[in-house]
């Protein structure tokens, strides 16, 4: 595959070994099915794709860490949130980076703008080095890296949320919450748009499409609990 490195520059945008600067007023476009590749991380949009000033793309070498568990030492991060993303993310790295992660176990991860983390399971390619994953439904993000699937980074507060159940799971109409503590509700789309908030234990999801959905449970300490959860 030809690779382009940035289609279109628009007002002003400059590349850097370790990192994207698009100015402000500036844009940098992505031709569907071309790719931009920034410091080991490609975006290949299956649509064009841009990404508007004023925002940096920049990598850092310092794991992240939830809840105990660590990253790999890659972490990519953007200023401002890239949102309704559609097609491949490719996280390239060398042995170094693993972080003592066995690399057949690696997830991808990616982080919302309030800070969760959420897994997907990858394409992992070992010859090359590389974990890929193809996004069909838009997602939003402002920080990528990766994780042990034993250990991920998407799950928070474990001991806070052990006596949880959401259920049933997958559902055609309700989505019920058993415990004895109150949350705040929240339900999102793939790409990060909040489509439900209440705080009821028995949820109605019949007016939503069939898919993936994230469930995020927020209790009075402001801990967040995250499940995915399926429409059929």
């Amino acid at each position: 595959m030809n690779k382009l490195y940035i289609l279109f520059l628009i007002i002003s945008a400059h590349t850097f070994s370790q990192a994207l600067v698009v100015a402000e007023n500036g844009s940098v476009v992505i031709a569907d099915g071309a790719t931009l590749e920034v410091a080991n991380l490609a975006l290949t949009p299956s649509a064009d794709y841009t990404i508007s000033g004023a925002n940096d793309v920049s990598v850092s070498a310092t794991a992240v860490t939830s809840n105990g568990n660590s990253s790999i030492s890659q972490v990519h991060s953007t200023t401002i949130v890239l949102e309704n993303y559609l097609g491949v993310v490719t996280l390239n790295y060398d042995d170094a980076d693993l972080n003592n992660i066995t690399e057949s176990d690696l997830v991808l991860e990616l982080q919302a703008n309030d800070g969760s983390w959420t897994s997907y399971t990858p394409t992992i390619d070992s010859d090359n080095n590389s974990i890929s994953y193809d996004f069909t439904s838009a997602v939003s993000f402002k920080s990528i890296t990766a994780s042990s699937s034993s250990a991920t980074l998407t799950i928070t507060d474990d001991d806070l949320f052990d006596s949880i159940r959401v259920f049933p799971n997958p559902t055609m109409d309700f989505i019920n919450i058993f415990s004895t503590d109150k949350f705040n509700v929240e339900i999102f789309n793939a790409a990060g748009q909040k489509l439900i908030s209440t705080n009821k234990n028995k949820i109605d999801i019949r007016f939503i499409s069939n898919g993936n959905y994230f469930l995020k449970l927020k209790d009075s300490n402001n801990s967040i609990k995250t499940f995915t959860i399926i429409k059929k």
